[in-house]
């Protein structure tokens, strides 16, 4: 992984299993992380690309953006987070809903309600819950 140095700062290149790829750092929706690889979540057309990084390699290089690991397995932007689902303990971004643990809720919300980001009551039906079973 290189972090490239252009005008704006916000594109980082990585190694995926297609081979090399730059990254704005600024459509990153949130991060899935399966041991020596993660999946980025970008805004558009639903992508999803896989890079040859752990999440807490991928969570130093983001640590001066606003991302924010609210499970093992999952970092998000805050700046995308819509709204927080009390019931389930998730985070809703873009139409997923992506799981908080237990350990890192309460920090979590405060976080989100610093943020004034607030819960919602019923669950969009629409909304892809990316609770891990």
């Amino acid at each position: 992984m290189k972090n490239e140095d252009d005008t704006s700062g916000k594109r980082l290149r990585f190694h995926s299993h297609n081979g090399p790829i730059s990254i704005d750092i600024d459509r990153i929706l949130f991060l899935k992380g399966y041991r020596s690889y993660t999946e980025v979540y970008l805004e558009g057309e639903n992508t999803v690309v896989s890079v040859t990084h752990n999440l807490n390699f991928m969570e130093t290089v983001l640590k001066d953006e606003f991302f924010l690991r609210c499970h093992k397995s999952w970092l998000v932007s805050v700046q995308r987070i819509i709204s927080f689902y009390l019931k389930e303990r998730l985070v809703i971004i873009a139409g997923y809903g992506v799981p908080v643990s237990r350990r890192k809720w309460k920090n979590t919300i405060s976080i989100l309600c610093d943020r004034g980001i607030k819960s919602v009551k019923i669950i969009n039906p629409g909304i892809k819950n990316l609770r891990l079973t």
